[in-house]
């Protein structure tokens, strides 16, 4: 996986293909979307124009979130060169797409990781990444 993430300092994103199964996951997700939601028809609205609804997956209740968390934390070090404090898994369905955003604007050094449950394409809602888009003032044009 450490050549997986030659691309990170150049590009800001490297893509790890089949590092977790997703079934559990998913059952995970599902579970914890349904807990938080079970009468609530509630839905967040982002800065990316998008319509979501999310629950934080960082408890006992979701192993398998906190398993992943805790794999992927020397792989944010690699990437990041330097220890790192992971701060948040969640558990997100979103209901629309999103425009070019920013996931954070903080002046400090962070990584993300997005771990897709279905497969996606270009024409069923595959994310787009601009490299190089985290080292400019403005989100590229779409």
């Amino acid at each position: 996986m450490a050549a997986d993430l030659a691309s990170f300092p150049s590009d800001g994103y490297a893509v790890l293909r089949r590092v977790f199964d997703p079934a559990p996951l998913a059952a995970e997700v599902d579970a914890a979307l349904t807990r938080g939601f079970i009468h609530s028809g509630h839905r967040n609205t982002g800065d990316a124009d998008n319509s979501f609804r999310y629950v934080p997956m960082m408890n006992e209740r979701t192993p398998v979130s906190l398993a992943l968390l805790r794999r992927f934390e020397p792989l944010a070090a690699r990437a990041l060169g330097g220890p790192v404090l992971p701060v948040r898994a969640k558990g997100t369905e979103y209901h629309s797409a999103s425009s070019w955003h920013r996931d954070s604007d903080l002046p400090v050094a962070s990584a993300g990781f997005v771990c897709y449950l279905d497969r996606l394409t270009g024409d069923t809602g595959a994310l787009r990444v601009a490299a190089g888009s985290h080292r400019h003032d403005d989100p590229p044009e779409g």
